[in-house]
């Protein structure tokens, strides 16, 4: 996944060799600091539905559970938060729209990245055709579920 993304920033983006240098610096830093909060966030959210599964399930572990996921959530937006602004501050006032466009079709739970048609030299949406940001195929409610 991670190649892809580079990828896919690298094309949409059409970043420099100099860019590249920069922008794969930051995502591997972003990736050693988001990758474990993804495991994390994905156990908590399964502990969670096996304990409200339960007969009579533990309240007080749920409510820890939760306040467990409510923490790393807000340390993964605050990572991605640096990540953006380092990504933004190594591109041009017109790769920085294409950013934000990019992170607006993320932060859709669709998250759709066909929606962004430009593509590289504006030949179509590129990388991930028919697949969501999250290199998921398209389900039949389109969501990649």
């Amino acid at each position: 996944m991670a190649d892809a993304r580079v990828m896919f920033f690298k094309e949409h983006l059409q970043l420099s060799e100099i860019q590249m240098s920069e922008f794969i610096q930051l995502n591997r830093k972003f990736g050693l600091a988001a990758g474990p909060m993804t495991r994390e966030l994905d156990l908590l959210r399964r502990n969670m539905i096996i304990e409200l599964s339960m007969a009579e399930p533990d309240m007080k572990k749920v409510e820890k559970i939760t306040e467990d996921i409510g923490s790393l959530h807000k340390q993964m937006k605050q990572a991605t938060s640096k990540y953006y602004l380092g990504l933004k501050g190594i591109c041009t006032p017109e790769q920085q729209e294409l950013l934000k466009e990019i992170f607006m079709v993320m932060s859709d739970p669709s998250g759709d990245l066909n929606a962004i048609r430009r593509g590289p030299k504006g030949q179509g949406p590129g990388p991930g055709q028919g697949r969501n940001m999250r290199g998921m195929r398209k389900g039949v409610d389109g969501r990649g579920f």
